[in-house]
């Protein structure tokens, strides 16, 4: 468990996450990124889901796992060039991901695996519809599906909060998330 704290120690004092948080939920329901199937486990890590972060999610899965738009908006960022990562913050920019924005809200969806994004800046995406593949770049320990609804602000990159999801086809994630820790 030092390791953990260790790695928590070293986020706060780089500043890579802010002291923002949120205990709102999305006003848009979502559907699962992940096929319900496939899912081995949900978590929300102690080290990582801090402070602007508080809210989001981590779907382990297998790697090259099939990640769905859980809800209709446009691709506003995304990076897919990387092919290293590890636990170690040194590795917290090289997470693999997409950037939906849907009206108020975006959701982010990170780690995928090396060149496997397959839609683009300024595509719209449908609800249900392929994004890529999972995997394990950036800041990852293995496999899984980092899931956040982000609510902007002001201007800048980090200039967000986490909302809590709200899923269709999934009861209270959190509930899950907090009985898996008990």
């Amino acid at each position: 468990m030092s390791e953990w704290r260790e790695e928590h120690k070293k986020l706060l004092e780089r500043n890579l996450v802010k002291d923002k948080s949120s205990d709102k939920y999305s006003s848009i329901s979502y559907i699962l990124p992940v096929p319900k199937e496939k899912i081995v486990r949900i978590v929300s890590s102690p080290v990582t889901h801090i402070g602007n972060l508080c809210n989001a999610i981590d779907f382990l899965v297998p790697e090259g796992t099939e990640v769905y738009a859980a809800a209709d908006g446009i691709v506003i960022a995304l990076k897919d060039d990387s092919n290293i990562g590890g636990f170690d913050s040194k590795y917290w920019y090289e997470g693999n991901y997409v950037v939906i924005k849907h009206y108020e809200e975006s959701t982010m969806y990170e780690h995928f695996r090396y060149m496997g994004i397959v839609v683009k800046v300024g595509d719209i995406v449908k609800q249900g519809q392929l994004i890529g593949y999972s995997g394990k770049t950036g800041y990852a320990r293995g496999p899984h599906l980092h899931f956040e609804v982000m609510k902007f602000y002001g201007t800048g990159d980090e200039d967000y909060v986490t909302l809590k999801a709200k899923f269709k086809d999934f009861h209270d994630v959190y509930e899950t998330i907090a009985r898996s820790r008990s």
